[in-house]
């Protein structure tokens, strides 16, 4: 146990060390205007900054939304939830309990992921027992 943690404080002394020692090729490097970092490209100013305002779009194109908004990222998420829960669920009940899942437990399922918490309850109090 000593060797192992003699060897781990070792390891960690080095590569700090390594981490922090100057390498030959950084001290060589002069400042140079070709070293100039190319990211974040700059905008080209606008042909008549006085009349566009910062919250007006620019007439000529299109404006695009990328991306989902919170509706679509939270119906996506909620079937490919019931979707995998259905899968994981069936194949529980069918290597445990050798039968198939109901039309209770699976609306129970699907239920719990488009409402958490509050879907399961609905299921419960409004599908009879044997359904």
């Amino acid at each position: 146990m000593k060797f192992i943690s003699k060897s781990l404080v070792t390891a960690l002394a080095f590569s700090v060390a390594l981490a922090l020692a100057p390498t030959s090729a950084s001290a060589f490097v002069p400042f140079h205007p070709i070293f100039k970092p190319w990211w974040p490209p700059k905008k080209p100013p606008h042909k008549f900054p006085h009349k566009i305002h910062h919250a007006q779009k620019d007439p000529g194109k299109p404006h695009l939304k990328h991306g989902l908004s919170a509706v679509q990222w939270y119906v996506t998420g909620s079937v490919f939830c019931s979707a995998a829960w259905l899968i994981g669920h069936a194949a529980y009940v069918s290597r445990t309990e050798h039968r198939e899942l109901t039309y209770r437990e699976a609306y129970t399922d699907v239920a719990g992921c488009f409402l958490p918490i509050i879907g399961p309850l609905l299921v419960a109090q409004y599908l009879p027992r044997n359904y």
